[in-house]
């Protein structure tokens, strides 16, 4: 099984079981893909925008961290209809915990703590 492809941007529209993709509703954030993109994430950053989706070309279960990245995240883990598996929530700077889901995923997505779901 693949996971879908994505462009560069999307627009998510928050729903009750996780996200939809949206022409104009929603919120925007990029799109990663490369090995390097994904490693480097939203390190470094003081501004990290509405967040950031990482994209993978099969279903996996990544592991997440704070190594070098500056704002408080939520990590949503999503399967291949943006749906919600697994959350983490308010992960602080600098926490080397590993964070993961507990099935396999097509999708992590990286935002501000704390934001209302329906920005």
């Amino acid at each position: 099984m693949e996971c879908p492809r994505l462009p560069p941007h999307i627009r998510l529209e928050p729903h009750a079981k996780g996200y939809g993709v949206s022409e104009s509703a929603g919120f925007q954030v990029p799109v990663v893909t490369t090995p390097e993109a994904i490693h480097t994430g939203l390190m470094h950053r003081e501004d990290v925008g509405h967040g950031m989706l990482f994209a993978f070309q099969t279903p996996r279960t990544p592991s997440f961290w704070m190594k070098n990245t500056l704002v408080p995240l939520d990590m949503e883990f999503l399967d291949a209809d943006f749906n919600i598996v697994d959350a983490h929530r308010n992960v602080q700077p600098g926490d080397l915990t590993l964070r993961t889901s507990r099935s396999p995923v097509c999708f992590v997505l990286e935002r501000p703590a704390a934001r209302e779901s329906a920005d």
